[in-house]
């Protein structure tokens, strides 16, 4: 999720612009299909990706719009 200390219901509700209930919903959705998984309880709760990162090539593109 590129936040350093995991994601906060205040982070998510500031970048979504979600009401309280619309972020509580959203985020036990997002655990419930497998896509977060929380560390901690109530105020002190953050949330993480559930998959772990991977490396990934670099890709470089050409002046001719071609992939390297």
């Amino acid at each position: 999720m590129g936040l350093k200390g995991g994601l906060s219901a205040g982070n998510y509700a500031t970048i979504t612009g979600a009401s309280p209930v619309t972020t509580t919903r959203d985020l036990a959705d997002l655990m419930d299909k497998g896509g977060l998984h929380r560390v901690g309880e109530r105020r002190h709760a953050r949330y993480y990706a559930a998959i772990a990162p991977r490396k990934v090539s670099r890709v470089t593109i050409d002046e001719q719009g071609n992939f390297h």
